[in-house]
């Protein structure tokens, strides 16, 4: 019985004793791989996709001007409402108690005015003559006594003291007259024009106050600036506000706008935009306007695309959109499959550009080409290389092959 090494010394000596392979079976141990041509270009282009977000064209926060008591919110949130419609009241009580004060002011100071205007009455003129008449003659009257007294007092018939009483007596009616000569004069003359700009001065004052009322009043009707949708609605009946605190919070409802936030350079290429994609959706969009700034957080400028009416039905502000650009970069390039890419030393990349053997116009060497990726989209790339104009180069499988190596290929892919 054979030993398990008797057995192993037959197999290495029959193994020894066979014959070497002919060169048609050398031959078949050269790898076939897959080639493709490359050609060198100037330029290379890829598509860049931005996104961005759906928002009205413009939006509110609604709040009163003046202090007070919120009385009525007459619309709730997801309601839409046309231009220039009252949203919400407060209590104008005490509001319409002082208009009526100023109304009541206005009516007796405007009946002064009317009475400086017109003049005195006829009978108060003719009685302030009456009065004129009569102090002339009491006049007369005290001047003749004061003469008789003067006489008497001459003889010493009267004392000192009488005769002061009739002089004085005299002087006081004739100061009396002159007094009610001016009177009547004022009269006849009728008011200053001093006293009728004055009373209408104040007439004009309390209009004033009435105007400025009033503009309370509509102040303390909160409208729509534009045809909206009510969003959030902050507060409720009774609760007391100061001026500025929100109420309810609209966006408009007609108008939506595509904003985007994309780097200064890509700001021409994305204005030239046509369409934008939304939930799988194109949307014409044209007339981009273009914010003159750079964020300073994210460094970027903001394009806003318009969009038509007849897509609002579909939108949701708050919804995210897209529109894709072709960006095309100068540079002395050339563009291979990502599989035809190798590992290199130090991070770098690496390609097989194959050398034609003698005559034989399929059999090749392969050697290793240096190259720097420009950009890829993962199933082509573009890189910068020494390669020339239409090599050949292995376009798959080239982790079977090193440096050197002989393989072959029949139809080169271009």
């Amino acid at each position: 019985m054979l030993t398990f090494a008797t057995l192993l010394a037959c197999v290495a000596f029959g193994s020894g004793c066979q014959r070497a392979p002919s060169p048609a079976a050398a031959e078949t141990t050269i790898l076939p791989v897959a080639a493709t041509l490359v050609r060198r270009q100037t330029s290379f282009s890829y598509p860049v996709t931005y996104f961005g977000r759906i928002r009205p064209a413009r939006q509110a926060a609604l709040s009163f001007e003046i202090p007070g008591k919120l009385v009525d919110v007459l619309f709730d949130e997801g309601d839409r409402v046309p231009a220039d419609k009252v949203v919400a009241r407060l209590d104008t009580a005490a509001l319409a108690a002082e208009r009526e004060v100023l109304l009541s002011e206005r009516k007796t100071e405007s009946l002064l005015l009317e009475r400086l205007q017109r003049g005195e009455r006829e009978e108060i003129i003719a009685a302030a003559q009456a009065e004129v008449r009569r102090l002339e003659v009491e006049r007369k009257r005290a001047l003749a006594e004061k003469n008789r007294a003067e006489t008497v007092f001459e003889s010493r018939s009267i004392t000192r003291s009488e005769y002061d009483q009739a002089r004085y007596t005299y002087e006081a009616t004739e100061f009396s007259l002159e007094q009610a000569k001016q009177r009547l004069q004022e009269l006849v003359s009728g008011s200053r024009m001093e006293d009728i700009g004055a009373q209408a001065s104040r007439v004009a004052a309390i209009d004033a106050r009435i105007g400025q009322l009033n503009v309370q009043v509509d102040k303390s009707s909160l409208k729509t600036p534009f045809e909206s949708v009510i969003v959030q609605r902050h507060q409720d009946e009774g609760v007391s506000l100061s001026p500025g605190q929100v109420v309810l919070e609209v966006h408009e409802s007609h108008q939506l706008e595509a904003r985007f936030s994309v780097p200064p350079e890509a700001v021409p290429l994305v204005s030239q935009s046509t369409f934008l994609e939304v939930n799988g959706t194109r949307l014409s969009a044209t007339n981009p306007r273009t914010l003159a700034r750079v964020d300073g957080l994210t460094r970027t400028v903001d394009v806003i695309f318009p969009l038509g009416a007849d897509s609002h039905a579909s939108l949701l502000p708050g919804s995210a959109c897209s529109l894709q650009v072709v960006k095309r970069v100068p540079a002395r390039c050339i563009e291979v499959p990502v599989t035809a890419l190798v590992a290199s030393v130090r991070g770098l990349w690496s390609c097989y550009r194959l050398q034609p053997l003698g005559e034989n116009a399929s059999i090749y060497t392969v050697e290793k080409v240096e190259v720097s990726i420009l950009h890829t989209d993962g199933v082509r790339a573009i890189v910068e290389s020494a390669l020339p104009d239409e090599s050949l180069i292995v376009a798959t499988g080239v982790h079977r092959l090193v440096p050197g190596i002989q393989v072959r290929t029949d139809d080169p892919q271009p």
